[in-house]
Formats: C-alpha cells, sequence, structure tokens
C-alpha cells in the first residue's frame, strides 16, 4: 500500500480471520487516526470484493458480510530514513513470501535488496530482446 505517494508498508492478508495485518517500518510517519481513515475502504471493500467474486466462499461465519479489522504491527525492525519506504516494504513482502524471520531484517539486506533491483533493471534495460533485432 502506498499512503500519499510518499510511505509504502506491506499489508499481509490473513483472510481465515478476517485481518490485515499492517508492516509498517516507520510508524511514526501517520499517527492511528490518519492511518485509520486510509485503510479503512480496504477493510470494508476487500470481504466485499471476495464475496461478490466466490473465491472464498468457504470463509465461515461473517467474514465476508463485516468489515475487517487490522493491526498494525509495532514490534518490526524500523528505519528513520525516508529513503527506504519501498525497498522496505518489498522486503516485507519477501519476507512473508517465504515465511522468513522479521528479526533478522535490517537495513543492510535492504540495501542488498536495492542493489539486486537495480541489477535486474539494468540487465533488462541493457540485454537486447528479440523484438528489437532485425
Amino acid at each position: 500500500m502506498n499512503i500519499k505517494n510518499t510511505h509504502f508498508i506491506a499489508l499481509e492478508f490473513l483472510m481465515e480471520k478476517g485481518l490485515i495485518q499492517v508492516y509498517d517500518y516507520n510508524i511514526h510517519v501517520c499517527d492511528e487516526l490518519t492511518f485509520l481513515a486510509l485503510i479503512q475502504p480496504i477493510l470494508i471493500l476487500w470481504p466485499q470484493l471476495f464475496k461478490q467474486n466466490r473465491t472464498f466462499n468457504h470463509l465461515y461465519g461473517n467474514l465476508l458480510n463485516d468489515a475487517w479489522s487490522y493491526e498494525r504491527l509495532k514490534d518490526v525492525p524500523s528505519n528513520n530514513s525516508c529513503a527506504a519506504y519501498g525497498p522496505y516494504a518489498c522486503v516485507f513482502i519477501d519476507h512473508l513470501l517465504v515465511g522468513m524471520d522479521m528479526n533478522c531484517l535490517n537495513d543492510n539486506e535492504v540495501d542488498n535488496y536495492r542493489m539486486k533491483y537495480v541489477v535486474a533493471v539494468l540487465e533488462k534495460i541493457l540485454t537486447p530482446s528479440e523484438s528489437n533485432c532485425v
């Protein structure tokens, strides 16, 4: 999620609980009331989307009828630099996807992620594609 084009956070949807866990490495940027106002549409519309889609009709109770709740995790690794919002959110997602412990996350790991991303982008740009060949 990108808040006002300046603050990136990662969201983990716990479908069976109707809960969204928020991984925010710089939690002081947005106070709780402002954050609630920003995430409220997701809490309301997400279950409605799944109900219309019928993919998750197996979920029990009112999980698809009621607004979901959220938990803003405050004990995740943090950084005071505004320059790392996007990379930190991406690394949070990467850790969640592979089930890695967030405690091992630090600035060095985020810097390594940035470098890998830059290399991947440059390789894509510098490698001629078959469609460009005449």
